[in-house]
């Protein structure tokens, strides 16, 4: 299922990405940055943040684990007391109640695979 996210370039012209493709986003006023898997800098999308997470909200892909921060849950690769490692190696900090939703998310996770093989 794609989520189609409007960007506009350099001169004006609309162009647009898929929200399933979005690493992590982070808040940033009344916009947010949207770091996709395959690029280095973020894209700045036009919303709030909470806006960006309702368009991708059907999909399930995606955990609030901090006030300002959004991350794709299928990226984490683990986690450590108020920190997480994505799939790219990055660290990011967690609340704690973001830690708690990750830790349950990955236990399930991790026993849903155990099952499955």
């Amino acid at each position: 299922m794609q989520v189609p996210l409007t960007f506009r370039d350099v001169n004006g012209f609309p162009y647009q990405k898929d929200g399933a493709d979005v690493l992590y986003a982070k808040a940033r006023g009344q916009n947010c940055e949207l770091y996709f898997e395959n690029e280095k800098e973020p894209l700045i999308y036009g919303y709030p943040l909470i806006h960006f997470h309702q368009k991708v909200w059907d999909l399930n892909l995606f955990r609030r684990i901090d006030w300002f921060l959004l991350v794709k849950i299928g990226c984490v690769l683990n986690r450590k007391w108020r920190k997480a490692l994505l799939s790219n190696g990055l660290i990011l900090r967690l609340t704690r109640s973001g830690n708690n939703k990750l830790k349950n998310y990955l236990a399930k996770h991790k026993n849903s695979e155990s099952g499955n093989k």
